[in-house]
């Protein structure tokens, strides 16, 4: 795309993107929420695993704990990252009934209800349906 300046445009005028520009932003925001994540497991061993291990159900509201811990953190990055790591089949595959929540210490903070464990098994066949 040729840019050159053009003082008729508003100085925050951005392109709407091309394909190819679509892709390579879903990359940057894919590696941000990756970057994201490896940062909360850093902070939060004990509730945030690392990829390929097993995960714990997290705490309801573990978001605003984690804003309350580190206020410093990114919040639109933070919920991305948080929202990714509890889609994962990983993770819901964990929701069990009567599993344990666990807090940023890992430490038990409530548990999986049964509306939670059906809720993350419709999510989870919805998904193996369309990755296979």
């Amino acid at each position: 795309m040729n840019m050159q300046f053009n003082p008729n445009l508003p100085h925050d005028f951005v392109p709407s993107p091309t394909p190819n520009s679509a892709v390579a932003r879903r990359k940057v925001l894919h590696r941000a929420n990756m970057d994201m994540r490896m940062k909360l497991n850093g902070l939060f061993p004990m509730a945030f695993r690392g990829f390929g291990q097993a995960k714990f159900p997290l705490m309801v509201g573990i978001y605003e704990e984690v804003i309350k811990a580190h206020p410093h953190l990114n919040r639109q990055r933070t919920r991305a990252a948080i929202g990714n790591y509890v889609g994962g089949r990983t993770y819901l595959r964990a929701m069990i009934e009567g599993n344990v929540r666990v807090d940023l210490h890992g430490d038990p903070a409530g548990l999986v209800t049964a509306s939670d464990a059906k809720f993350a098994a419709i999510r989870l066949a919805r998904l193996d349906a369309s990755y296979g």
